[in-house]
């Protein structure tokens, strides 16, 4: 019987709640074995989501970088443009 081995969305998910870089790094070498392009591929996603920052915590649109911080006028089935 083979083991299935992890995909790298799993090993990311379990490797963000990991605080320190030395534990992440024992928890890829134990999670990643041998597979080295695994290995890239989790790192990158790493990389990627520590450079986003908390842009990928905040909602589509910040209504404070509205202009003047006028509140919206439109809500949900409001229709815009022409009918």
């Amino acid at each position: 019987m083979t083991r299935k081995s992890p995909d790298a969305k799993s090993v990311f998910s379990e490797a963000l709640d990991i605080e320190t870089a030395e534990e992440r790094a024992a928890y890829l070498d134990a999670a990643c074995g041998d597979d080295q392009a695994l290995r890239s591929k989790v790192e990158g996603l790493l990389k990627g989501y520590a450079k986003a920052g908390d842009f990928l915590q905040t909602g589509p649109f910040d209504s404070s970088l509205a202009p003047d911080n006028v509140p919206l006028s439109e809500k949900p089935g409001t229709v815009i443009g022409p009918l």
